[in-house]
């Protein structure tokens, strides 16, 4: 197995969240967990998917759009990508995350969740 991860900090016009996409090259059923950190969004909505007009569904159909375009160019794998822009939402989840009580804290609780990941710590 080729697993890969891939961990951004998306930064949208007045909010950071962690996006955690764990994916394998090699498999027909690509991504593993596709996993969503958001300090504002309230805990009692998470384990939800992200709608495909949300910033967090936009955000991970463009990494799709990559992946199928720039990795998996002239495969089957690309096709199916190509075809199905949602198939990355279907395994993305919001899980618990930490939650900012103001709004301006939003970056420093992305960075924490990076770091916890890189760390090991889901």
């Amino acid at each position: 197995l080729q697993h890969y991860r891939f961990i951004a900090i998306n930064c949208t016009s007045h909010h950071f969240f962690v996006v955690n996409v764990v994916f394998d090259m090699t498999a027909m059923t690509i991504f593993g967990n596709v996993w969503i950190y958001d300090s504002l969004r309230k805990s009692s909505r998470h384990n939800d998917r992200p709608s495909p007009t949300s910033r967090s569904g936009k955000f991970l159909r463009e990494f799709q759009l990559f992946l199928s375009n720039y990795c998996f160019f002239n495969t089957k794998v690309h096709k199916v990508l190509a075809q199905e822009p949602d198939h990355i939402l279907t395994r993305a989840t919001y899980v618990s995350s930490p939650q900012q009580d103001n709004t301006w804290d939003c970056a420093l609780f992305a960075l924490a969740v990076v770091m916890h990941l890189v760390a090991g710590h889901v």
